[in-house]
C-alpha cells in the first residue's frame, strides 16, 4: 500500500500531487473533474502558484480531501 506523507512542513502544491498520485488520478482527469486547466493544476503542484480559496476546494472535493488538510491546517484529510 502507498503512502501519502503527512508531514506539515509540505506545501500545498506537493500536498496536491501527492494525493493525486496516491490515487492515481492524473492531472488531466484532475482537471476535467475541476474544471481547472492542466498547466494550472501543474503550476500549483511544482508551487510556482498557490491556488485560490474556490480553486482549493475544487481540487480537496475531487481528491476527497478537505481544503484545510490540503493547506496543511488540519491533519487525516480524508473525507
Amino acid at each position: 500500500m502507498k503512502r501519502i506523507c503527512h508531514s506539515n512542513e509540505m506545501t500545498v502544491g506537493r500536498r496536491i500531487r501527492a494525493l493525486r498520485v496516491y490515487r492515481g488520478i492524473s492531472q488531466i482527469r484532475l482537471s476535467e473533474e475541476t474544471g481547472i486547466a492542466q498547466p494550472t493544476i501543474h503550476a500549483y503542484e511544482f508551487d510556482r502558484h498557490l491556488p485560490p480559496l474556490d480553486k482549493l476546494e475544487l481540487i480537496a472535493k475531487a481528491l476527497h480531501v478537505s481544503p484545510a488538510y490540503l493547506a496543511g491546517w488540519a491533519k487525516g484529510g480524508e473525507k
